[in-house]
C-alpha cells in the first residue's frame, strides 16, 4: 500500500513510479537467478517474493 505520507511528502508520482519500476526489475531479477533462487536461505527467497507482490501493488495504486 502506498502511505500516503510518502505520497505527499514527494509530491512527485512519476519519480516514485520510477522508482517502484526499478525495485520490480531488481527483485524480479534476484528471483529470476536460479544460484540465487537455489543457494539463498527460503525465508530471504520468500523475501524477496512479498517485496515483489508489495511493489507490484504499490504501483497498480498510483495508476497510468
Amino acid at each position: 500500500v502506498v502511505r500516503p505520507e510518502r505520497r505527499r511528502a514527494e509530491g512527485d508520482l512519476e519519480a516514485e513510479r520510477a522508482r517502484l519500476a526499478k525495485e520490480i526489475a531488481r527483485a524480479e531479477g534476484m528471483l529470476a537467478n536460479e544460484r540465487f533462487v537455489a543457494n539463498a536461505p527460503a525465508d530471504v527467497v520468500e523475501s524477496e517474493r512479498a517485496k515483489l507482490e508489495r511493489y507490484r501493488r504499490e504501483l497498480d495504486l498510483l495508476g497510468p
